[in-house]
């Protein structure tokens, strides 16, 4: 991990018992939900794709599992920077890209991230 990303990495402040999350200070929490609130709440476009990438570490690509299942190449790298940067986003490409992999596991982040914001339609009472 480079010098630059790092201090978007989740810590315990040993001063305020805080968890500073790149910048931002929240109440000590485990590093998952730490990840979860920068992806949701950070202003820095890269940060946001750290936090991405980091929860995909975490969460599908750890040491128990036999593969990782969320891998990081360079079609999926553009795909998470496009949906950062722009509300707006058509993606093409040949079969079996990863274009639905990587996009279901950034919609699976972000609503984990800031469930109230990610509802459905579904959840939403209709007066009538």
């Amino acid at each position: 991990m480079t010098r630059t990303l790092r201090i978007y990495e989740p810590r315990i402040d040993e001063k305020t018992s805080k968890m500073d999350v790149g910048g931002m200070s929240i109440d000590a929490t485990n590093t998952i939900t730490g990840l979860l609130y920068g992806l949701a709440n950070h202003k820095s476009n890269k940060a946001r794709e750290y936090y991405f990438w980091r929860l995909c570490d975490e969460l599908w690509n750890h040491d128990e599992l036999p593969e990782p299942l969320m891998v990081k190449h360079p079609w999926a790298e553009s795909m998470i920077q496009a949906v950062i940067q722009n509300k707006y986003v058509s993606i093409g490409g040949a079969a079996s890209s990863g274009k639905s992999h990587t996009m279901a596991a950034w919609g699976i982040l972000n609503w984990l991230a800031d469930t109230k914001r990610h509802t459905s339609s579904t959840d939403i009472d209709y007066v009538t």
